[in-house]
């Protein structure tokens, strides 16, 4: 495991502390599980940004697409 040194804010230590003395657990152990639980969330919000980036893109092109043909069957008429 890697050590880290990170200073906190003097109430975010006090809750850290309280909370992980709640669940029985370590310090170490709470900011652990509370930078894994941070990073999940990040991940997701920007998975959901490119996922809508992708959408975006495929909707354009999708528009293209039918534009096309839109203007084929009007050459045909």
């Amino acid at each position: 495991m890697k050590m880290v040194s990170l200073k906190l804010y003097e109430e975010l230590a006090a809750e850290a502390d309280e909370l992980s003395d709640k669940l029985n657990i370590s310090r170490n152990r709470f900011i652990n599980d509370a930078v894994v639980a941070y990073s999940k969330t990040v991940r997701r919000e920007i998975l959901a940004k490119e996922m809508e980036a992708a959408a975006a893109a495929i909707k354009m092109s999708s528009r293209e697409v039918i534009d096309e043909f839109d203007a084929l069957d009007d050459e045909a008429i």
